[in-house]
């Protein structure tokens, strides 16, 4: 393998990584942000209405699963530049030149079901429901 082009592809990979990275940072955002507007333009309107508790946690739902789903992606990428690399140094199996497929490493990484629990993941959908249901209670 051209040593040359082996570390381009290990930057490719690197840069997949870091996009990836920042989709899940994002997601997070988006997911406080989403949830705080709803919750507000419902309690205005209708405080002790019951259809806040779902409608406020159907993005929260999704953004846990998409910010998952992010981490999972970027989990099997860097499985990819782990082997890319092992490939250079001659320690493993040279993967072929800007090779993308994840298929190999699926069995090294969690899956998005077990992902979904991981600490960091669920940190932020945790703390919106239990806001939104101690809203609940309390109004």
């Amino acid at each position: 393998m051209n040593n040359e082009l082996a570390l381009r592809h290990m930057a490719d990979v690197q840069g997949i990584i870091g996009r990836l990275s920042q989709h899940s940072f994002v997601i997070r955002g988006w997911s406080v942000t989403l949830v705080t507007v709803m919750f507000a333009i419902i309690a205005d309107r209708a405080p002790s209405s019951a259809s806040l508790l779902i409608v406020a946690l159907v993005p929260t739902v999704i953004f846990w699963g998409l910010d998952a789903y992010y981490l999972r992606q970027e989990r099997l990428f860097r499985e990819l530049y782990a082997a890319v690399a092992r490939g250079l140094s001659g320690d493993g199996r040279p993967v072929d030149l800007f090779d993308m497929s994840l298929d190999p490493y699926r069995g090294r990484v969690a899956t998005l079901p077990r992902t979904l629990f991981v600490p960091h993941v669920l940190a932020i959908p945790f703390l919106l429901t239990v806001l939104v249901v101690l809203y609940m209670v309390v109004s």
